[in-house]
Order: C-alpha cells, then sequence, then structure tokens
C-alpha cells in the first residue's frame, strides 16, 4: 500500500519527505562520523550565525527534534514507524531550512507501539545527540529538550486515540533505558501535567538561542524575567 497523500503532508509538515528526489547534501550517518559532524556544524553555522559549535549543535538539534516529532506523529496518527538504517536518510536545504528525506521503502504498519516509539529514540534520538554533546561539549539535557519542545506541542495538537498512551510511553523511565536511567521528557515537566506544560510551556535549560547574532531570549526561556 502507498503513503497516503494525507500522511505524506502531515510528514512534510516536519520537514519530513517521503522519496524526494532533492540530491542530499548529506546523509544522516554522516553525522555519526567526525567529518559529518564538522560539515553539519559548518552548514549550521552558515544558515545561522552560530558563533560556538555548542550553539550550532543546540540550532541543529532544533531541526532534528522536529523530525523526530513527525516521526512520532506518523505511529501516533497514521499507525506507520520509519525503521530504516540512517544511511538512506538525506538532508538537503529548502527555503533556507534543513529538510530530510527518506524512502518510502522504510515505512512498516506499527505492531508493538512500544517498540515503535522506543525505535525513534533507539534509532533517530540517542546516537545523534551523545555524538552532537560531545563533539560540541553541550549538554544532553539542552538537546533533548530542543526534541521535546516540539513533541509536548506535537501531541497538544494530535487528533489521535492512540496519542496520551504514546505519550505515557514516553514519559516512562524505562522506555529510555539503557540510554538514560530517566525520562528527560518526565524531568522536564517538572512535575506539571502534560496539559498544563502544553498550555504554559516552559523550558528548563536554555536552548542558546539567545546567543545568536540580532537575536533575544525566547519566550520560553528559564532565564526569561
Amino acid at each position: 500500500m502507498m503513503i497516503t497523500e494525507a500522511h505524506r503532508l502531515d510528514l512534510e509538515r516536519f520537514a519530513l519527505h517521503v522519496n524526494s528526489d532533492t540530491t542530499p547534501l548529506l546523509l544522516l550517518d554522516d553525522l555519526l562520523k567526525e567529518s559529518g559532524i564538522e560539515r553539519l556544524l559548518e552548514l549550521t553555522t552558515e544558515l545561522s550565525g552560530a558563533q560556538t559549535e555548542a550553539v550550532a549543535a543546540s540550532v541543529y538539534m532544533r531541526r532534528h527534534g522536529f523530525f523526530m516529532a513527525g516521526l512520532f506523529l506518523s505511529i501516533s496518527k497514521h499507525q506507520i514507524m520509519w525503521d530504516r538504517g540512517v544511511d538512506e536518510v538525506g538532508l538537503f536545504l529548502k527555503e533556507g531550512l534543513i529538510h530530510y528525506a527518506i524512502p518510502e521503502t522504510a515505512r512498516h504498519p506499527v505492531g508493538n507501539r512500544e517498540e515503535a516509539l522506543r525505535s525513534v529514540l533507539d534509532q533517530w534520538g540517542h546516537p545523534f545527540v551523545e555524538a552532537l554533546s560531545k563533539r560540541a561539549k553541550i549538554s544532553k539535557w539542552i538537546l533533548w529538550e530542543n526534541v521535546w519542545g516540539y513533541v509536548i506541542w506535537m501531541y497538544a495538537n494530535l487528533d489521535s486515540p492512540h496519542k496520551d498512551a504514546d505519550l505515557n510511553l514516553l514519559l516512562q523511565d524505562a522506555s529510555w533505558k539503557p540510554a538514560m536511567r530517566r525520562s528527560p521528557f518526565q524531568r522536564y515537566l517538572q512535575d506539571a501535567s502534560v496539559e498544563e506544560a502544553s498550555q504554559h510551556y516552559k523550558r528548563t535549560t536554555c536552548c542558546l538561542y539567545k546567543e545568536l547574532p540580532g537575536t533575544d531570549m525566547c519566550p520560553y526561556c528559564p532565564f526569561k524575567n
């Protein structure tokens, strides 16, 4: 069965394009190599004006978090997971922003929901957070909160009978082990409910966006009075 037009459009809203014929600038697995990370940080610096690698890494991870939120949406709304080697996902530019291209052959129907959600963390999350954190000397908590901001926004606006159960799985510590002892998503809630956190969103870490030329603190910055 071919991907539906509605599913395709949902993914494109999260910068994920199926069967794009655009020549990629990088493959996703390049980001797990020193040379690839260097190229990515150079590209992000060129696009954003970031003055340090830490800022560039955070800026990129905001985009990567958008991509991951799209993968979670695909699972919760369309019952489709994207389970393929990262070497088949390409990064390309569209209107000055990084977008992602993935082959339709990577799609699979969701069987076990917990395994599907964990596959996003294990394949598309942990390896890239680890690599960027190590290279750019930036806290993993900052990078994961860049993902969380888009994830909570996506689920808050999602029309799906599975969204509450799926989000609850991502808040469980077990879903993050053995890579992490605790769910950072749960930590970011700061004892608030998901509804409260989504309606009155505030970060616990600074994403460093304020370090970009000509920018100020985000409205949800923890340092903002």
